[in-house]
């Protein structure tokens, strides 16, 4: 059995901006992670924010080699296709392939850059969670992926900032959505949204001892999860 799966459509993400609304900052999210897998909970809130924030459009951006994460138990060819599968369906969302294709590392200041020079006319949000997003200062080249789109923190329930945000986030923290909207980039909008208790970790780990996870993930995951037999124990 191949180990891709050849999905019946690749979203290639079009652009939909207009002039006018160009002047709008029509904004468009980027949503990474090694999706390993691709859950519930991920969609549920990249959704929220799409409609708190009013994205045009969620482009999720499996990494191939997360550079501060253990590696992925998933290849990174099964996390992509599982990440199709989970769009497949859902108006509003793509998955672009720009981390997938490189075959290496995958930092995020490339990927933006990659990203803005595929789709010029787009105005992007990073959408990441706050404990992500405290470590911000390790990234590669940070200080310019503040000025070059913006930030959507989303807040974690119960998860406790280990010291004060520094100055220069409470300076380019956002009041509003409008913010966002009236600017190309750089601000933090720290939003908080319903919480859902789903971990991927916890999925591979019921997935391990042959639980079924159906109900934590897309029915089509779940296929592809069994078809290929991904994180069951040796």
């Amino acid at each position: 059995m191949q180990d891709t799966f050849q999905a019946a459509e690749i979203c290639t993400c079009p652009s939909k901006t207009t002039e006018t609304e160009l002047m709008q900052h029509t904004l468009y999210g980027i949503f990474g992670g090694t999706f390993d897998p691709v859950h519930n909970g991920h969609l549920q809130a990249a959704r929220d924010v799409m409609d708190r924030c009013r994205l045009e459009q969620v482009i999720l951006v499996p990494s191939h080699t997360p550079p501060h994460r253990p590696a992925p138990a998933a290849t990174p060819a099964q996390r992509y296709d599982m990440a199709q599968l989970a769009v497949l369906d859902l108006p509003g969302f793509c998955v672009d392939d720009i981390e997938y294709r490189r075959a290496s590392v995958s930092y995020t200041w490339d990927t933006v850059q990659a990203l803005k020079e595929k789709y010029p006319d787009h105005r992007f949000c990073l959408i990441a969670g706050e404990d992500a997003l405290s470590e911000l200062e390790l990234w590669h080249r940070w200080q310019n992926l503040l000025e070059a789109v913006h930030f959507i923190v989303i807040r974690r329930p119960g998860w406790v900032k280990k010291k004060p945000l520094p100055a220069w986030w409470q300076g380019m923290q956002a009041r509003s959505v409008q913010d966002l909207h009236r600017t190309p980039g750089g601000r933090i909008l720290e939003l908080s949204i319903p919480p859902v208790q789903i971990s991927a970790t916890e999925i591979r780990d019921c997935i391990s001892r042959r639980m079924d996870v159906g109900h934590l993930v897309p029915e089509s995951v779940w296929r592809y999860i069994n078809c290929h037999k991904i994180y069951l124990s040796p």
